[in-house]
């Protein structure tokens, strides 16, 4: 369901961005309405997904030493558009210090970005709302804070469940696929950290998560190759669907990429060999190898 929906999604943003000529208000209006439900389906999607490889077991942390605070700051950025829609503002209150923490860097961003995205819905136009870092008995704590109407009583027990709404009316109001806090706390926990929240109603919630704090040396990390000589970053696509390959590139080219597209892993390993790239797209399913 994922990769055709991926695609349509892709063209919708390509023809609505002007790739194929300026369209008719009307016609730039539908496909507007299309994409929009295409993106909710690949969220809910994704959501379930990840709901599924939590239960088995399936789940993939890349454990890393990360410095919290720039994580955070980089995530607040990610989702201004989004507050901005909703007359919301974005505020850190953080340290100067660099708080590491031992974390999946991308899935810890997932977990913020879900408590910014419940925070954001949840506020009154013109509000703020802060994330705030501090040090905690050795360990990092991140607060999510609003000044919403607060969650109710009766629905703090099963607020981590999946599919959980306060109000039946909050999907179809809010957005959202009722399975984002379930997997925040599976996500946290996995990562050796803890999750929990306080609310009042009418004054608002705070969501936050604990992290062991990193004290070790930091490793740095070295690029794997020297960085690219063009003006452009370049990008090597692997991608066993051509049409899927020459969405991709089209999608990079207009946002500033130069690319390459190859269609198995040993075109793939090919160009890596003779070619400097800054980047590389990998299709998971490739004819004779696994992505």
């Amino acid at each position: 369901l994922r990769t055709p929906l991926t695609s349509i999604r892709g063209s919708l943003g390509l023809i609505s961005g002007g790739v194929a000529g300026e369209l008719p208000e009307a016609v730039k209006n539908l496909v507007g309405i299309a994409k929009n439900n295409c993106e909710r389906l690949i969220r809910l999607i994704n959501d379930i997904l990840d709901s599924e490889k939590i239960e088995s077991g399936k789940l993939r942390l890349d454990m890393q030493v990360v410095d919290l605070r720039q994580l955070v700051e980089q995530t607040l950025v990610a989702n201004e558009g989004f507050a901005t829609q909703h007359g919301v503002k974005l505020v850190m209150k953080a340290p100067e210090t660099a708080l590491h923490v031992r974390v999946d860097s991308d899935r810890m961003t997932q977990v913020l970005t879900n408590l910014l995205s419940n925070a954001v819905k949840f506020s009154p136009p013109g509000s703020p709302v802060e994330v705030r870092l501090s040090r905690v008995a050795e360990k990092v704590r991140a607060e999510v804070v609003d000044i919403g109407p607060g969650i109710p009583e009766e629905f703090s027990a099963r607020i981590f469940q999946k599919f959980s709404q306060a109000d039946s009316s909050d999907t179809r109001q809010k957005g959202g696929t009722g399975l984002g806090l379930n997997i925040s706390r599976a996500l946290v926990e996995k990562m050796g950290g803890t999750i929990g929240f306080s609310s009042k109603a009418g004054i608002g919630t705070t969501f936050y998560f604990e992290m062991p704090e990193w004290t070790n040396p930091v490793p740095l990390l070295k690029p794997l190759r020297p960085p690219s000589i063009s003006m452009r970053p370049r990008i090597l696509i692997c991608e066993a669907d051509p049409d899927v390959a020459r969405l991709i590139s089209m999608m990079l080219s207009k946002a500033g990429f130069d690319s390459d597209m190859t269609y198995s892993a040993e075109e793939a390993l090919a160009s890596l060999a003779s070619n400097t790239y800054d980047a590389v797209t990998v299709d998971l399913k490739l004819p004779g190898q696994n992505g």
